[in-house]
């Protein structure tokens, strides 16, 4: 992360913005696209489990039998996407309330130059220091934007993993069910008993 970072100070510093918040706002971008490209990640699981369960109607994607699931192996997986995708929440909800304390900060800084330019303006910091602040203003907002988006579409996700634990339920439930009966077994009988231990 940190190459990557001071590759990018770098840049920025091709196009004349020399603001002290700068590396902050392009801290949190690092951290917003790791975030970005593990919800896409997500994505990509949750469309091969809805092609091994069936739970699509695209005819040019594979629509597997929910009955003939691995059912350990697909709870994890699930499980595994809920886990990271809460994890990412947080995250994006983190660099959110770090993007306003860098705006706060950044206009600290704006509103203490021009107090010192009003006192001392022959000891006022060089303007150059306080050049491109339209682009760390311009760089937060995409960010903010980004946040937003993502935490949309990780709600998405979470309305996604919802449906496809409710198909693990009644497939694993239905195949409890046929099994009980192909044995001769009183199937609310046999509820009833697990469910007193």
């Amino acid at each position: 992360m940190l190459p990557q970072l001071l590759s990018n100070i770098r840049a920025s510093e091709s196009y004349g913005c020399e603001q002290p918040s700068l590396p902050f706002a392009l801290a949190s971008e690092l951290m917003i696209d790791f975030s970005v490209q593990r919800l896409n990640t997500y994505d990509c699981t949750m469309n091969d489990l809805e092609e091994m369960m069936g739970q699509h109607e695209y005819n040019d994607r594979p629509r597997g039998n929910p009955l003939e699931l691995d059912f350990v192996g697909t709870t994890r997986r699930i499980n595994h996407v809920t886990k990271r995708l809460a994890v990412d929440v947080c995250m994006l909800e983190s660099m959110l309330l770090a993007l306003e304390r860098i705006e706060e900060w950044k206009r600290e800084l704006e509103k203490q130059r021009r107090n010192d330019n009003e006192l001392s303006p022959a000891y006022s910091a060089p303007e150059e220091t306080y050049k491109g602040s339209s682009i760390v203003d311009e760089k937060i907002a995409y960010l903010k934007d980004t946040c937003h988006l993502q935490l949309s579409g990780a709600k998405f996700q979470e309305k996604r993993i919802s449906a496809l634990i409710q198909v693990v339920r009644l497939s694993s439930h239905y195949i409890w069910c046929t099994l009980t009966s192909d044995l001769g077994l009183p199937i609310h009988g046999a509820k009833g008993r697990t469910s007193q231990h």
